[in-house]
């Protein structure tokens, strides 16, 4: 043990080696002293620059945060593109295996032509296959 460490084995905090009558009372400070007015006046002056430099650092996280949300939404379209390319060789494949022959373009777009069954309008999708 070293010789700070009492014979607990324990180190005391720095603030319970004060005797308690010793330590600081707050006090009531009147607020409409020319002092308080002066050092408020330099806090808010103080503090703008600071506010300011927080609301661009929150500012700043927003936009990577929204711009890693893009890189992803942008690497989900090859996973979509790759997702219809599967699409278009299972429809091929089953269509050559019905009639031995190769299915059109035109046919494959327009399995990809939705309907709702409530309004009976077409609801297309985004991409064609080309």
């Amino acid at each position: 043990m070293s010789s700070k460490e009492g014979s607990g084995g324990f180190r005391k905090r720095k603030h319970d080696n004060f005797p308690h009558n010793h330590r600081r009372e707050g006090k009531n400070v009147n607020s409409s002293s020319p002092v308080m007015v002066a050092f408020k006046s330099f806090q808010l002056e103080l503090d703008a620059p600071h506010d300011k430099y927080e609301r661009l650092v929150k500012l700043s996280r927003d936009l990577t945060v929204e711009s890693k949300r893009t890189i992803f939404l942008l690497h989900r379209i090859t996973t979509i593109t790759t997702g219809l390319q599967e699409y278009v060789e299972v429809v091929s494949f089953q269509h050559f295996i019905k009639t031995r022959s190769l299915i059109s373009m035109e046919e494959i777009n327009k399995q990809l032509i939705f309907t709702t069954e409530d309004s009976g309008k077409e609801n297309k999708t985004p991409c064609e296959v080309y």
